[in-house]
C-alpha cells in the first residue's frame, strides 16, 4: 500500500487500551498507549497525524476538561514517539455528542473535515488519495460498531482496521 501522508485514527482501542481492561476508562489515568500501533506510525512517518474519537461518555462517565487534558496528554506523547523532521503536524478532535445527526459524531465525517480545513491541507496540495484512516469499529466479526469504517467511506478515503495497519507494508 502506498504510504499515506495524512493519518485519521481512533482514540479508544486503536491508539489506547485501558489498563483496567474494562470497556469504558475508570478515570483519566486507565490508559496504556498502544506502543505497536505508535511504532507503525513512526515508521510510516505521515506528514499529519490527526486523533478523531467519540465521547459519548463525556459528562457521564468523565468529566470533560479531564478528558481534555488525557487527549491533550496524547497528543503530545504521539508528537514526542514520532518525532520525525517531516511531522507537521498532530492533533486531536473529539465528539461529546451522543447525536446520530451530529456532523462530528462518527460515521459523519465532520471531524475529518474540520481537521483538513483548519491545516489547509488542501490548499497545501493534498489529496484524499494522501490520507487514510485507522481504526477498531471496522465491522468485523466481533467488533461493536463498524463507525469508524463508515467515516473513512463517508469522507472517501481509504481505511484499515487497526490489526490490519499493524500488519501493512507500505511504499
Amino acid at each position: 500500500m502506498k504510504r499515506p501522508k495524512i493519518i485519521f485514527a481512533d482514540l479508544d482501542d486503536t491508539l489506547i487500551f485501558t489498563l483496567s481492561g474494562k470497556t469504558f476508562a475508570q478515570g483519566i489515568w486507565d490508559m496504556q498507549l498502544r506502543l505497536d500501533v505508535l511504532n507503525k506510525i513512526k515508521e510510516i512517518c505521515p506528514e499529519y497525524f490527526f486523533i478523531v474519537t467519540n465521547q459519548g461518555g463525556i459528562g457521564k462517565f468523565v468529566d470533560e476538561n479531564d478528558f481534555e487534558k488525557k487527549l491533550d496528554y496524547i497528543t503530545v506523547a504521539v508528537k514526542s514517539f514520532i518525532k520525525h523532521p517531516d511531522l507537521a503536524g498532530v492533533d486531536a478532535m473529539y465528539c461529546p455528542s451522543m447525536d446520530k445527526e451530529d456532523p462530528f459524531r462518527k460515521p459523519n465525517a465532520g471531524m475529518l473535515s474540520y481537521l483538513t480545513k483548519t491545516h489547509d491541507l488542501f490548499t497545501e496540495g493534498y489529496t484524499k488519495e494522501d490520507m487514510l484512516m485507522i481504526g477498531d469499529a471496522s465491522g468485523k466479526e466481533g467488533n461493536f460498531s463498524d463507525t469508524d469504517l463508515k467515516t473513512a467511506l463517508n469522507y472517501g478515503i481509504k481505511y484499515l482496521d487497526v490489526n490490519d495497519f499493524l500488519k501493512t507494508s507500505f511504499i
